[in-house]
């Protein structure tokens, strides 16, 4: 029972070690803004409704623009805090954005 214990011991320790290791979940502070909409201190994947003129990013964070829907497919643009979309890219082909 001893060898059981000793090896299943290290386990459990490690995996406590690793929980407490990973970074904590937070949203970007501030909001990305679009023609009639906004999203507060954004955090994830958000699908953009209609297709905006341009993507004001207002946070902490960068803002990546996706060609389709749920951010799949290629990223379009990178938009960095405080930045503006570049003209025609997020209105023209951008379905979602996604924030880290």
């Amino acid at each position: 029972m001893r060898r059981i214990t000793a090896p299943f011991g290290a386990v459990v320790a490690a995996g406590v070690l690793a929980l407490g290791l990973t970074a904590p979940a937070h949203a970007a502070n501030g909001d990305i803004r679009g023609d009639g909409w906004h999203i507060t201190n954004p955090s994830g994947c958000y699908n953009v409704p209609g297709h905006p003129s341009e993507v004001r990013n207002n946070t902490d964070e960068n803002v990546l623009v996706y060609e389709h829907a749920d951010c799949v497919g290629r990223v379009l643009e990178v938009i960095a805090p405080g930045g503006v979309s570049a003209p025609g890219v997020a209105a023209t082909h951008g379905r979602s954005l996604y924030v880290s």
